[in-house]
């Protein structure tokens, strides 16, 4: 019988004091504390590295470059006071680029109806007239 009993013993819930089940009730609210956290931080540390892979990362960059280009512009443009700025002088050639380009495609349009064939429509019935 010493054996059954010890069996039905280790069948039945544990017994806590108060004590003791306040102190087990704390650990498992800061466990589930501590996993909500946890988890609000893996999320957001995710979305972080995800917008990282968005983000181009050579801005940085850029703007020392974009710093560095303004001054030696300015320093250019007291050297060459008699000259036109850089600026301008792009963007010329970028209209002449333009116009030679629209002077090839014109010539190309002209070109392209003339190898062009029509087909003559063909309707499924002939009409007969007797």
């Amino acid at each position: 019988m010493s054996n059954r009993e010890v069996d039905s013993d280790s069948d039945a819930p544990e017994e806590f004091t108060l004590q003791q089940g306040m102190q087990q009730d704390e650990e498992i609210r800061k466990v589930r504390t501590e996993s909500k956290s946890r988890a609000v931080r893996e999320v957001k540390e995710r979305r972080r590295q995800w917008a990282q892979k968005l983000t181009p990362r050579a801005l940085p960059k850029e703007e020392c470059n974009k710093d560095e280009t303004e001054i030696e512009k300015h320093e250019e443009s007291q050297n060459d006071k008699g000259m036109l700025s850089d600026d301008i002088v792009k963007l010329l050639a970028d209209r002449e680029k333009k116009v030679f380009t629209l002077e090839s495609e014109d010539e190309e349009a002209v070109k392209k109806p003339m190898s062009k064939k029509r087909r003559p429509k063909k309707s499924g019935f002939l009409s007969l007239i007797l």
